[in-house]
């Protein structure tokens, strides 16, 4: 078929050694070398993540903690292959079973290969894949409404949508802290913990001290600036923030950095610039939520659960001055999910056998049928991550995705709607 030639309807009714795997025709064929190449390709993106993670965690790395890390990287890596070539064999015999590739069959292929993926994983993983998934999903979602012209994307958003988050986040770390799971540690390394000082703080306070007062002891010094002035809490609040995000991205890019060996000076070299502007938003954003914070708790007279919803969605626009889109999803993602448990120890939301598995399909069917049907409203990092994820098994989805597109009725958007959205 021309590239040039009209897409009709006929175009659904292509089999699916055109659609689903133009490669190899055969679909026995296909699927019996992407389960190997997929498995293998997992195997090399989880090995990395999870001995870092086991390094971190444990503070070390030694023979016995690589061996009790291997069942988490043999389990992941099948729960991946399940999902790669899970959906894909569901698509061949839908198409096999009803003539033609409707949308709907995609999201209920997606949705079935995803479910029986995330059975595979631990409980404490499905809920971590569940969250990683939702920040794709709600962008996603998002794009996809924009595509077909129910609402329109506006300026500084993502910031609106990071000051929400925060809001929602350092209300429930201050107030109801048990709703935030693996979220807390993350919070309480960026905000520390009220009248208690970890290491970090006490060797910043430490050598403050002997440079801005010395007169005083040291014990007359903190009672001076915490009771009276709150000086220490937003200084220390700042300088701790900034060091964090400053060398957080400076570990991040050395990561990225070792797996191009040849690109390693440039790549550090190139990432001064960034790391400062990132420690300084975090920093802003560490010390005004202690800032305002104390400032409400003088003018109101009392500290609750609105001075820190304040405190977070002000703070929080500091991210202007380095705008992420997968750093805000995420912490977007976190929010909803706090949100919910905060609602649901209320007993104001459901909590259903399996949500966590359940919420995982839902999302990924919606990313999944975005990856083959409509591309161009996943994000690009994302997609690139899919492509990696499945040995290159998705990337003519990128050419045939319009094409369905066009085929099914669904209209594609003008590139320009998502300029305000670029990450």
């Amino acid at each position: 078929m021309s590239s040039k030639a009209p897409i009709t309807a006929d175009y659904l009714k292509l089999p699916c050694s055109v659609i689903v795997h133009p490669s190899i025709p055969n679909c026995f064929a296909f699927y019996r070398k992407m389960v190997v190449k997929v498995f293998f390709g997992a195997v090399r993106i989880y090995t990395p993540l999870f001995l870092l993670a086991a390094a971190f965690s444990k503070r070390r790395l030694d023979l016995n903690i690589i061996l009790r890390v291997i069942p988490s990287i043999v389990r992941s890596s099948i729960f991946l292959v399940i999902q790669g070539n899970g959906y894909g064999m569901l698509l061949c015999t839908s198409r096999n079973l009803i003539g033609y590739h409707p949308p709907q069959a995609f999201m209920l292929c997606s949705f079935l290969a995803a479910f029986a993926a995330v059975s595979v994983e631990k409980k404490s993983r499905r809920i971590e894949l569940a969250i990683y998934v939702l920040n794709q999903f709600l962008e996603t979602v998002f794009r996809m409404g924009v595509s077909r012209g129910y609402w329109k994307p506006f300026k500084h958003g993502l910031t609106l949508v990071f000051a929400l988050s925060m809001s929602i986040l350092v209300y429930f770390y201050r107030h109801e802290d048990s709703c935030l799971g693996n979220m807390r540690g993350l919070m309480r390394a960026f905000l520390g913990v009220e009248g208690k000082k970890d290491w970090i703080e006490k060797k910043i306070q430490l050598y403050t001290e002997k440079i801005i007062d010395k007169k005083y002891t040291s014990s007359e010094r903190e009672e001076r600036a915490t009771e009276k002035w709150g000086f220490f809490d937003i200084f220390l609040g700042f300088t701790k923030s900034f060091i964090i995000g400053f060398f957080l991205k400076q570990l991040l890019q050395l990561i990225r950095a070792a797996m191009k060996p040849t690109k390693l000076f440039s790549l550090l070299r190139e990432n001064q610039i960034p790391s400062l502007k990132f420690g300084i938003a975090l920093g802003l954003m560490g010390g005004g939520i202690k800032a305002i914070v104390i400032l409400l708790r003088k003018i109101r007279g009392k500290d609750d659960g609105f001075n820190s919803a304040i405190a977070g969605f002000l703070a929080a626009f500091s991210i202007s001055l380095f705008k992420s889109t997968d750093i805000i999803m995420y912490f977007a993602a976190k929010a909803v999910a706090t949100l919910y448990y905060g609602l649901a120890n209320r007993n104001l939301a459901p909590v259903l056998p399996f949500g966590e598995s359940f919420a995982y399909a839902l999302t990924t069917m919606v990313c999944i049928y975005c990856q083959c049907y409509e591309p161009h409203n996943l994000r690009p990092s994302y997609r690139q991550f899919m492509h990696k994820a499945t040995a290159s098994g998705t990337c003519h989805f990128d050419e045939v995705g319009p094409k369905l597109c066009q085929a099914a009725g669904i209209p594609l958007p003008d590139p320009k709607l998502f300029d305000m959205m670029k990450e």
